[in-house]
């Protein structure tokens, strides 16, 4: 079975993932796009050692999304 969503529903479905949460994303474009979409939540860049990203999100206390693909 084969699920295509519209971009307005994976938005919308990044709204309600992101609420309350850290997103770690690669870079500023990406934290940008998710700004651009209504994504408002607590985002971190890579752009600093991963221990410093993992601090950086821990202080928050919340649960982490990491939206990446590492290229």
């Amino acid at each position: 079975m084969q699920l295509k969503l519209s971009v307005s529903e994976i938005s919308e479905q990044l709204i309600n993932l992101s609420d309350g949460r850290v997103i770690i994303v690669e870079g500023l474009n990406d934290k940008a796009a998710l700004v651009d979409h209504g994504i408002a939540s607590s985002i971190i860049t890579l752009n600093s050692p991963i221990y410093c990203i993992a601090e950086s999100a821990a202080e928050f206390g919340k649960p982490v999304v990491i939206l990446t693909d590492l290229d």
